[in-house]
């Protein structure tokens, strides 16, 4: 699935302001995985974007959940500085 697929999946169920968020993470996960593969060579990102998925398929649109899902593994296994995300997401996301 590709960038315009996902979205196209939230466009008519989550805000405008909450579209923003869910760019945001998306973009921001992608950036600090982008050299990081999973243990079968695929690109680790696919792995948070699945999770995302996962809760629309479940039908959980919440914004500020599926961003969270997205970006749930930047910390542990992406090594981003905890301030980046307490400064880009806020701190419901950062908790």
């Amino acid at each position: 699935m590709n960038r315009d697929e996902f979205f196209n999946h939230l466009k008519d169920r989550v805000s405008p302001a909450g579209l923003d968020l869910i760019q945001k993470a998306y973009w921001f996960a992608k950036s600090v995985h982008r050299v990081h593969e999973r243990d079968d060579g695929e690109r680790y990102f696919e792995h948070c974007r699945r999770v995302a998925l996962i809760l629309v398929e479940h039908n959980l649109f919440a914004h500020e959940t599926i961003a969270l899902a997205l970006i749930h593994d930047t910390l542990e296994d992406g090594h981003a500085p905890a301030g980046t995300i307490l400064t880009y997401f806020g701190a419901n996301l950062y908790k």
